[in-house]
């Protein structure tokens, strides 16, 4: 009995596949291979280019941490030792 069954499956495995294969090696008949279609289209010719992307933005910048300093002694600013853009 169980012999029977194996073969039974192994018989149906092997008509899926020939149905299968036969299934999907035929040719299509429905096709018109004899008709061209052509598409117009309208070519350009490619060059590198450099182009430079510039953004401006405004607004304020503050630090993680602030402190408000102050002189203990009140006097005036007799010089500054540095200029703008330098670390200080």
């Amino acid at each position: 009995m169980i012999k029977q069954l194996g073969r039974f499956k192994a018989i149906l495995c092997v008509l899926a596949m020939i149905m299968l294969i036969a299934g999907c090696s035929g040719e299509n008949k429905n096709e018109n291979t004899d008709v061209e279609q052509s598409i117009s289209v309208k070519g350009e010719l490619v060059t590198a280019t450099s182009k430079s992307l510039t953004r401006s933005f405004t607004g304020t910048l503050e630090g993680e941490q602030q402190a408000v300093i102050r002189a203990k002694i009140n006097e005036a600013v007799e010089s500054i030792q540095f200029s703008e853009g330098d670390r200080v």
